[in-house]
């Protein structure tokens, strides 16, 4: 359970916006989420955590703290809610949040890319000079002809083929 010492150090680091978050005003860590440091610790703690902490007592094991109001820096207990690694995925994708496509700064092709590898398989083409022309593997020219990746296009373009 959380300590007095921390309780008092996490309710002087935030303030309420017109929206209803609370937002951390102390130290934040990658992605925006918040963060203090335990009490007699080294480690840090995400502030979002200790606030579901403070409200509702400890995080079952397994599950994660996801915000409602999808604002990483809100500690408000009102707008966090429990849920597995799979149902923030969930959540994530159904808010329309995931990264896919060109959002996926780490993506090889582009949507142009993934219409022309429609188009060159529509001709006949062989997968593996598709990707020799679009600058990626085989495997990679079948996972997005079966939907495996660039779903969103799948969907679009083929469903019906």
């Amino acid at each position: 359970m959380v300590d007095e010492g921390l309780v008092e150090r996490f309710n002087a680091k935030w303030r309420e916006d017109v929206t209803g978050c609370r937002l951390w005003t102390g130290a934040l860590a990658g992605k925006g989420y918040g963060e203090i440091k335990a009490t007699r610790s080294r480690r840090y703690l995400y502030a979002h955590r200790v606030s579901w902490e403070i409200a509702n007592g400890a995080i079952p094991n397994g599950l994660s703290v996801l915000h409602q109001c999808d604002t990483p820096a809100c500690v408000n207990p009102k707008h966090l809610f429990l849920g597995t690694g799979g149902e923030n995925l969930q959540d994530m994708k159904a808010k329309d949040r995931h990264l896919y496509g060109e959002r996926n700064n780490q993506a090889k092709m582009t949507e142009q890319d993934v219409l022309r590898i429609y188009a060159l398989s529509d001709q006949g083409m062989a997968q593996a000079k598709i990707g020799a022309i679009v600058g990626v593997g085989q495997g990679a020219i079948w996972k997005v002809l079966h939907g495996e990746r660039w779903n969103h296009l799948y969907l679009r373009e083929r469903r019906g083929k």
